[in-house]
C-alpha cells in the first residue's frame, strides 16, 4: 500500500491537490492482480493550511509582516550588513493621538486608516526595505539606506479620505536607531529604537529622534524610581509634610525665600 499527496487535473483542465491511496490486490498465491486507487480532493485543507501559515507571519488587518516576521528579517539583515560592512536604519513610527480617531469615528475608521497608512508606507519603500506592523498604531521600517525621516512624517500628515467618506489627518512620532552605531544585534536595535520613539513623543510628538545613550540611562532611572516607589508604598515609608503656600489670614503668598 502507498499513500501520498499528488497534483491531479480536473476535466476542465484545472490542477488541484489530492491525497492518493493505492492498495495492491493479491490472489491466493500472493501475486498482484489489481491495484485499487482512492483519490480525494484536499484543496480546502491546503487553503486552510496556507491561511494559517500566512497569519503566522502577517498582520491580519494590514497584510504587512508582523513582529515575528520582522524579527526574523531583521536578524538576517543585521548578519548580512555585518558581513558586508554596511549600515542599517530602523525606524519605529507611532501615530499621535490615534485613540482620538477611534473614539471620534469608531474602530472601523481607525482600522481603515491603519490599512491606508500601511499601504502608503509600503509603496514608498523599495523592494529591499521592509515595513511591519507591531500592533496597535505602531509600525517598524527597516531600511538598507537612510531615508529622511521628515519625508515620512510629511507623508503621514497628509489628509486621508477613508472609504466611509470621512477625512482624517494625523501626525506621527518616529524613533531612529542605526546599525552598527546604536547596536549590533536585532533585539538590541528594537530596544534602542523604542527608546528613541519615546524621546520623540516626550519632545512634543510630530517629530523624530535618534537614539542616544542618555535615553537608556533615563529609562533605567525611571524603572528604578518606579520600583523604589512601589517598595516604599508596600512598606509604608511615605510621610506627608504640610507646607502652607498662602496665609489665609492675610491672603499673602509664601515668598520664594520663606
Amino acid at each position: 500500500q502507498w499513500q501520498g499527496e499528488v497534483f491531479n487535473r480536473r476535466q476542465d483542465g484545472q490542477i488541484y491537490p489530492g491525497r492518493l491511496s493505492i492498495s495492491a490486490v493479491l490472489d491466493e498465491n500472493n501475486h498482484v492482480t489489481n491495484y485499487i486507487a482512492v483519490l480525494s480532493d484536499i484543496s480546502q485543507i491546503k487553503e486552510s493550511e496556507r491561511q494559517v501559515d500566512y497569519l503566522e507571519w502577517h498582520d491580519p488587518l494590514t497584510d504587512l509582516p508582523n513582529r515575528r516576521s520582522l524579527c526574523n528579517h531583521l536578524t538576517s539583515a543585521v548578519e548580512r550588513a555585518r558581513r558586508n560592512k554596511k549600515e542599517l536604519t530602523l525606524l519605529c513610527l507611532d501615530l499621535d493621538h490615534f485613540k482620538d480617531i477611534n473614539d471620534s469615528f469608531g474602530h472601523i475608521c481607525g482600522d481603515a486608516l491603519l490599512r491606508r497608512i500601511g499601504n502608503l508606507l509600503q509603496k514608498r519603500l523599495r523592494s529591499t526595505d521592509m515595513v511591519a506592523r507591531l500592533g496597535g498604531d505602531e509600525f517598524i521600517l527597516l531600511l538598507e539606506d537612510l531615508v529622511i525621516a521628515q519625508e515620512i512624517l510629511d507623508l503621514i500628515q497628509q489628509p486621508f479620505t477613508l472609504d466611509t467618506g470621512i477625512e482624517v489627518q494625523v501626525s506621527a512620532s518616529i524613533g531612529i536607531a542605526l546599525f552598527p552605531d546604536h547596536g549590533d544585534e536585532a533585539m538590541e536595535l528594537l530596544q534602542k529604537v523604542d527608546a528613541a520613539l519615546y524621546q520623540a513623543k516626550q519632545r512634543g510628538r510630530a517629530q523624530f529622534a535618534y537614539y542616544n545613550e542618555e535615553m537608556t540611562a533615563k529609562a533605567h532611572a525611571r524603572l528604578q524610581l518606579s520600583a523604589h516607589l512601589r517598595h516604599a508604598l508596600a512598606k509604608e515609608e511615605f510621610e506627608v509634610y504640610y507646607q502652607p503656600q498662602v496665609d489665609l489670614n492675610t491672603g499673602k503668598g509664601r515668598s520664594k525665600h520663606g
